[in-house]
């Protein structure tokens, strides 16, 4: 249910900066690792409002599905690894890939968001795990229906997008 997820999610995010904050680290290492997973908090949580809210605004474009997807999957996914990596190796050679760091795990974190689109959308629900259809019920802006928005077949998309009882069948012709 929602609120049990909702629930899961604080209790795990509060783990997360207790296991942060117990770190046998120097003071300066622990707080700098404590301001970078507040960033990634606040930047996820950005992206993850931005994709609840993206066919409010009408089309999706392209560029900002990719945007959401940086920030609501690539920062914690992949960002927050890296640069907290090279804060606890520490050295100076370390630290100076921190801005390189970010740039990579951005861009993988953003493939890995539009291939799990793709899984999503044309995989096997056996491999998967979910039907191909849970992200047209449930109104996903994915880089698929901001694709979808630039052409002739925008009209049936969007009358597809959210409807919960949208099964593989009449998801077909989307």
């Amino acid at each position: 249910d929602l609120a049990g997820g909702i629930l899961a999610g604080d209790l795990a995010l509060v783990r997360a900066v207790s296991a942060v904050a117990a770190l046998d680290v120097s003071p300066t290492t622990r707080t700098a690792l404590l301001d970078l997973l507040g960033d990634v908090v606040a930047e996820s949580a950005a992206g993850e409002l931005a994709d609840t809210t993206a066919l409010a605004a009408g089309r999706p474009s392209l560029p900002t599905v990719l945007a959401t997807a940086e920030r609501k999957t690539a920062v914690y996914t992949f960002v927050w690894p890296l640069r907290a990596a090279a804060l606890l190796v520490g050295t100076p050679a370390a630290l100076a890939l921190g801005p390189a760091l970010e740039h990579v795990g951005r861009l993988v974190g953003v493939a890995f968001q539009m291939r799990d689109d793709l899984r999503g959308t044309f995989g096997d629900p056996a491999s998967t795990g979910k039907s191909c259809v849970s992200d047209l019920r449930a109104g996903r802006a994915t880089a698929l229906v901001a694709v979808a928005a630039g052409t002739g077949a925008w009209p049936g998309v969007l009358r597809a997008l959210g409807d919960p009882e949208l099964d593989e069948i009449g998801a077909e012709p989307v």
